[in-house]
């Protein structure tokens, strides 16, 4: 009886032994991981997609998916994110296509609030793309969601140091909750960005979720968190994006027509004036790195005040 009892107890203390090595290395690997080492596949479609959020389409089986780790910044910094991630990437002619499912065990915990374009997602749930199309580790895209399917999108330049939230392009976006969490699918038209040419090119790309029921900010690429919030916008820490085949260069502009009317009315005098301004914006893309705009009767009545916003956390807001 003795010679069991030792017995169980010493195939205990090699199992405990054996399983704590094990994983002080998967720790030591991770900890290791930097974002040059993950890569993520395009494949090549002539499949239709249609976005509408729930990536049921046959193209998406030609896509490779990607599951492993996206790593915490908050609350613990480097630990794998609680919360599976999965992405896939497809391109056709035309468009460059993202899904993604964002896995949560319970759907009462996923949170929204935004529904309108540009709106902040500092108290939703959000998913957020960062694209370096040129690959020069300093500017990018950004494109995020929330569960609502709710668009932002920005130019990031010098590594974050000036964000042009004014920007808006043509891009598509849908968002669905099922068993699995939120998904999401967005459709960027190639025409929608600048890049550099080539037939087969890598892009830089970081992406971000946050878990507002867990408080957790994490990245595919990890984001030291001595760098806070802006880190995310360094290009030299980003994924790589990799076997993309972009269209060649073709004739790309954008013409945007604006009317205003109006109509004033003098009490005293009952003198009537009827207003009616009409002007258009143009904007060529010469080459990638060049574009001309023209504006005839600009259209003042669409700039756009400052939204208030108050922050209480130790980050500044951009």
């Amino acid at each position: 009886m003795n010679f069991k009892i030792r017995f169980i107890v010493l195939a205990i203390l090699l199992y405990a032994i054996t399983l704590g090595q094990l994983t002080a290395q998967t720790n030591d690997e991770i900890s290791s991981v930097q974002g040059a080492d993950i890569a993520i596949q395009v494949m090549s479609t002539t499949k239709p997609v249609k976005v509408d959020g729930r990536l049921d389409d046959p193209a998406w089986d030609e896509a490779i998916p990607y599951h492993d780790y996206f790593f915490q910044q908050e609350p613990q910094d480097r630990a794998p994110s609680g919360s599976k991630t999965q992405l896939r990437v497809l391109q056709d002619g035309e468009y460059i296509y993202f899904g993604a499912v964002c896995y949560e065990d319970n759907q009462e915990q996923i949170y929204a609030t935004v529904k309108r374009r540009d709106g902040s997602f500092l108290a939703d749930d959000a998913f957020e793309l960062l694209i370096d199309t040129f690959d020069d580790k300093r500017n990018s895209y950004a494109f995020g969601t929330n569960p609502f399917g709710a668009k932002i999108d920005a130019i990031i330049s010098d590594e974050g140091n000036h964000i042009n939230k004014s920007w808006d392009c043509i891009w598509h976006c849908k968002t669905s909750r099922d068993s699995r969490g939120w998904v999401i699918e967005m459709a960027i038209p190639f025409k929608s960005l600048k890049y550099k040419r080539g037939e087969l090119v890598d892009w830089g790309l970081n992406i971000t979720r946050e878990i507002k029921h867990s408080k957790e900010i994490t990245y595919l690429a990890p984001i030291p968190r001595g760098l806070g919030h802006n880190g995310k916008f360094k290009g030299s820490l980003f994924a790589r994006l990799k076997g993309i085949k972009p269209p060649p260069a073709s004739l790309n502009v954008e013409v945007q027509p604006h009317l205003t009317t109006g109509r004033s009315w003098l009490y005293e005098t009952d003198e009537q004036d009827n207003k009616l301004d009409a002007g258009f914006d143009v904007r060529y893309h010469a080459t990638p790195q060049l574009t001309f705009d023209v504006t005839y009767q600009t259209d003042f009545a669409q700039a756009e005040a400052d939204e208030e916003v108050v922050n209480l956390t130790r980050f500044n807001i951009n």
